[in-house]
């Protein structure tokens, strides 16, 4: 719904406004507009595509070479799925795995995220310093406040949706639809970014096509995690992460950073967090590891994968 109101373009107009004047601007243009539409998407090879046609090009026409250009918007772009409020569908599989409300995990992410987007930012800078780039022409002309006034109301759906998943705490199915009604009414402040009945069908069926790419995943996932406990490798893999950490927190968090990481090269986050938190995250907490930071812990190198050589799905994706 957030994608039929041009709510793309309206992240890339923030995004203009809040970091394109300084130096290496583009590519802070991607870091925001990707953390932005990444925490709503909950993709990083959806964010790669949405995002990165406008961002990349526009870095290479600054200054960066085109596979920089691709770099960073893969690694803008994984980070979304760990940006509250709305985060990854791994993070909702996390609450539902751990019993704990959703707004437990919004509030477990937010140091993460900060320090991710913190060394992101330093990362993108130290390189526009020494290439020497300047900023964007077009974001001195950007006015951060016309922006928000033309399509500040399409914040009110997101602000809906944390008010009813931390502070109300429904469920986040409930939370979600009062974020799409509230969408729909606050549409229509602008002619540009109404809601009329062919963009709601069109909303419906962009919604139900992105659910095939998901529902697929889940039920094969559930799958590989079956046969993984009626096999008893599950446990294997447990035991073999105890008996090489020799009794060593750190060396279990090495090898099952390894084990996600490897997982997850080929195959959505959400399944590559659902198969290791069956098979790795027991063994962390055996070894006396919090089971919030232990789940966190998969979950993050999870959504790392996705730049992990040699297959990097959403370094893929923007290579293209």
């Amino acid at each position: 719904f957030l994608h039929v109101c041009g709510a793309s373009q309206f992240f890339i107009d923030l995004a203009m406004g809040t970091a394109g004047r300084y130096r290496g601007g583009s590519a802070k243009v991607s870091l925001v507009s990707s953390a932005l539409f990444g925490t709503v998407s909950g993709s990083s090879v959806a964010n790669v595509v949405i995002d990165g046609v406008m961002t990349i090009p526009m870095m290479k026409a600054t200054g960066f070479t085109a596979a920089r250009a691709g770099a960073i918007e893969a690694m803008n772009s994984i980070g979304g799925q760990i940006l509250p409020p709305v985060m990854g569908i791994a993070a909702f599989l996390m609450a539902d795995i751990i019993g704990v409300p959703y707004s437990e995990i919004v509030i477990a992410a937010i140091i993460p995220a900060f320090l991710y987007y913190l060394a992101a930012y330093c990362v993108i800078d130290f390189m526009a310093a020494k290439l020497g780039l300047s900023g964007l022409r077009e974001a001195e002309a950007t006015s951060l406040w016309d922006v928000i006034k033309q399509r500040g109301h399409l914040l009110a759906p997101l602000v809906t949706l944390v008010y009813f998943l931390v502070v109300v705490q429904v469920s986040p199915t409930k939370s979600v639809l009062y974020a799409m009604v509230a969408l729909i009414l606050v549409s229509w402040v602008r002619r540009g970014t109404r809601i009329d009945v062919a963009s709601f069908l069109t909303a419906l069926y962009r919604g139900a096509e992105g659910a095939l790419n998901i529902v697929p995943t889940c039920a094969t996932a559930g799958i590989v995690v079956g046969i993984l406990m009626l096999t008893g490798t599950g446990m294997k893999v447990g035991s073999i992460v105890i008996a090489y950490s020799l009794g060593s927190p750190l060396l279990a968090l090495v090898l099952a950073m390894l084990i996600t990481l490897v997982l997850g090269m080929g195959v959505p986050t959400v399944a590559a967090y659902a198969i290791a938190a069956s098979i790795a995250v027991p063994a962390l907490i055996e070894l006396g590891i919090p089971e919030l930071p232990a789940h966190f812990f998969v979950f993050y190198f999870a959504v790392l994968s996705h730049v992990t050589p040699p297959i990097a799905l959403a370094a893929y994706t923007a290579a293209t």
